[in-house]
């Protein structure tokens, strides 16, 4: 089910980023298709075990998500902070598990 979210998720993402950066009227259906998608990740994610939150995927997550919130006061910058998240999410995804699975707060 992971494989499924994770999947409709980048496909959100990108229709949601293309949509932003060419101003596409769609871009706001792609928006919702984003959340939809990124909340089930997370519930799917919870599911497996609440402390992904503390470690570094956990909070690089809770970034992109403060930096989407500001989304609408960005205005014309809006392009490059989804462009920054959609760096940030590919240098995590693709980080060593050492990393990844590093945690600030539960000492490991």
């Amino acid at each position: 089910m992971r494989i499924v979210a994770r999947t409709a998720h980048l496909i959100a993402i990108s229709l949601y980023v293309g949509g932003v950066w060419f101003g596409a009227e769609m871009a706001d259906v792609y928006f919702i298709a984003v959340l939809v998608s990124g909340g089930l990740l997370m519930l799917l994610f919870f599911n497996n075990n609440a402390n992904w939150l503390l470690e570094h995927r956990g909070l690089v997550i809770m970034a992109k998500l403060l930096l989407v919130s500001q989304l609408t006061w960005l205005e014309e910058s809006s392009r490059y902070a989804l462009l920054l998240i959609m760096v940030a999410s590919a240098v995590v995804s693709h980080a060593p598990g050492s990393f990844r699975y590093a945690s600030f707060f539960l000492k490991k």
